[in-house]
């Protein structure tokens, strides 16, 4: 008898062995989607300390020092601390756009044709001597450097745009951006580590609910599964914003925000739609259960 009842119990725990596999597989998903959630938002957060951009005269006498002799042609600028660049409307907030931007000042210089390089040179020597530090660039054509609580950016710009080649007819843009403040990385990293916590144990809440009838145990499983993989493409995206700007290239002057991700067009609205799965998973399991009649 007693033997059987061994046999049993084996079975029984084989039987139960995929099932644990299964949930410890589970919580490390859904702890590394809130993680990069909850790092977005302590880098939301940290953004909050943004320095203000340069107004119009301002950043036009900076240019005019860093570039003596030319003149300035157009003036654009974005103000808020991140947003979206050409559309606010109630349609970008649902399905997202690819225009998310910081903030700028962006001035247009004029210049003779052909003369971008020898000038870009020129306007190098000019910033190192009034104090701004350089910082190196992937690119010959572009310049980037800081000083105190401004940042600026040299491209080649046409009509405000920046050219993603150099022309012979290529404007001079002088970019004023705001540098990443020092709170952002810090309070990324414990937004990602709080999510982390959080999340794993929102799995392990749901998998210690009796699986009765009609307990919410599966039903929040499957809402969490659900969330997770509409979540998939901004988590995997957000997080290699992270490693890559925050860890990797911390030198940029103005990194892309780490929740650009859930801005962009088609991944905003499942992002949204996996949010409001992942809350609906973490709040079921602690409702009351009804009981059987």
């Amino acid at each position: 008898m007693t033997t059987v009842i061994q046999r049993a119990g084996s079975r029984a725990n084989v039987g139960s062995r995929p099932v644990r596999i299964g949930v410890r597989a589970l919580a490390c998903v859904v702890a590394l989607t809130v993680a990069a959630l909850f790092a977005a938002g302590g880098a939301w957060l940290g953004w909050r300390w943004a320095a203000e951009l340069p107004d119009d005269v301002e950043a036009g006498g900076l240019a005019m020092s860093a570039a003596p002799g030319l003149s300035i042609a157009k003036v654009d600028r974005l103000d808020p601390v991140f947003s979206y660049q050409h559309s606010t409307g109630l349609a970008t907030q649902i399905f997202g756009s690819d225009n998310y931007n910081g903030g700028y000042v962006l001035l247009s210089m004029d210049l003779p044709n052909g003369s971008y390089s020898s000038v870009l040179t020129g306007v190098e020597a000019n910033l190192r001597q009034q104090g701004w530090k350089v910082v190196p660039t992937s690119s010959a054509r572009e310049l980037s450097a800081t000083r105190d609580d401004l940042a600026l950016m040299v491209v080649p710009v046409s009509d405000g745009a920046v050219l993603p080649e150099l022309t012979p007819k290529a404007q001079l843009g002088i970019e004023f951006v705001r540098p990443q403040p020092a709170a952002v990385l810090p309070l990324t990293l414990v937004g990602w580590l709080v999510g982390l916590l959080l999340g794993g144990l929102m799995v392990l809440a749901v998998a210690r609910r009796p699986s009765t009838r009609k307990a919410s145990g599966p039903v929040a499983a499957a809402l969490a599964s659900v969330g997770t993989l509409l979540l998939l493409p901004a988590t995997v995206l957000s997080s290699g914003d992270i490693i890559y700007a925050q860890l990797i290239q911390s030198a940029m002057v103005s990194p892309p925000a780490p929740w650009t991700a859930y801005t962009f067009i088609v991944i905003r609205p499942l992002s949204m739609l996996g949010i409001v799965f992942l809350i609906s998973a973490s709040v079921l399991p602690i409702l009351p259960r009804r009981r059987d009649r």
